[in-house]
């Protein structure tokens, strides 16, 4: 189950209130110990489609970089099939997430 807060403060207070656990009771009366923390955060691989080649890095970067800490961008290739490798319009970004606002 995932919940979404609007605030750090209220996850925080549950995380310390419950030192990381909670007892979860199934509909057939079992329970459970589930643990409790802070998800989307860390570093994450991104693909970005429809980039075209002139697009520099420095422009992902700038437009990425309020989401987190922009690492490695790398074009993705077309399968080893074809004869020369073949840029397929997708950047593949690293970013060390500190904001899980992210646009769709």
């Amino acid at each position: 189950m995932f919940i979404k807060f609007f605030n750090e403060n209220r996850p925080n207070e549950i995380l310390r209130e419950k030192y990381g656990t909670c007892e979860y009771k199934h509909d057939n009366g079992e329970i459970s110990q589930v643990i409790v923390e802070v998800a989307g955060m860390g570093t994450k691989r991104i693909r970005i489609a429809g980039v075209p080649p002139e697009v520099k890095e420095a422009t992902i970067k700038e437009s990425l970089s309020k989401y987190g800490e922009i690492g490695h961008i790398r074009d993705e290739m077309l399968a080893a099939l074809y004869r020369y490798k073949v840029f397929n319009g997708i950047k593949i970004v690293e970013i060390k997430l500190k904001n899980t606002c992210f646009p769709i």
